[in-house]
């Protein structure tokens, strides 16, 4: 009996020896199997690409890039795409529209902010209201005076920031009135979405949409 039981005694000892073994891996047994990669851990999220837009500027034949998410577009320096120095008319405002890029539905937009209005593929976007003057105006020869005295203040900033007077005052000319525009039902208001080859009417500058993009997903 003593003997059955030592014999059991070192079975059972090398069992769980031989079962401590299996539970330690050895050298040979990491090169054989490779830890796979955890399947729970989070990869970095990819770059997002920054949105972009290009125009071409058909009065003078050049490609304008902007990547700013927001910007003006007008004849003010700050933050602002100044279009006068590429095309100069009378009606472009400080600020006259605003251009901003939607990231909910992916897609560029233009606000109008000026008296005068934009044209989006022959659609006028603007104010319905009329009233763009002064409230001390209260005379109709009292607004057109005001209207008139904007005028030359905008000439003679712009031939004052010239090299020659001449040469100014002939590139100033253009069919572009500095009034308001006439009320009209077929006035949009609110932004107009911005795709490949929409048009663009500001003033005297005309605008075609080139390239949109990257696209988000």
């Amino acid at each position: 009996m003593q003997a059955l039981r030592a014999y059991l005694s070192s079975a059972s000892s090398s069992a769980g020896t031989a079962k401590s073994k299996k539970l330690t891996p050895s050298k040979e047994d990491d090169h054989m199997h490779p830890k796979l990669p955890n399947p729970y851990k989070l990869s970095p999220k990819p770059s997002r690409p920054k949105p972009f837009i290009s125009f071409l500027v058909e009065n003078k034949s050049t490609v304008v890039e902007v990547q700013k998410p927001n910007i003006w577009i007008g004849s003010g320096k700050s933050n602002c795409w100044r279009l006068t120095e590429t095309v100069q008319c009378q009606r472009i405002e400080d600020q006259h529209a605003r251009l901003f890029y939607n990231p909910h539905e992916n897609v560029w937009e233009i606000l109008n902010y000026s008296s005068s209005g934009i044209y989006v593929n022959g659609t006028l976007f603007g104010f319905k209201s009329t009233d763009f003057t002064p409230a001390s105006a209260t005379t109709t020869s009292e607004r057109l005076q005001e209207l008139q005295e904007m005028t030359n203040k905008r000439l003679d900033e712009f031939i004052k920031h010239s090299g020659d007077e001449l040469q100014a005052a002939d590139a100033a000319v253009c069919f572009c009135k500095p009034f308001p525009i006439k009320p009209s039902v077929n006035i949009f208001e609110g932004s107009a979405k911005l795709y490949a080859n929409t048009k663009i009417e500001i003033g005297c500058a005309k605008l075609i949409v080139q390239q949109v993009g990257p696209m988000v997903n």
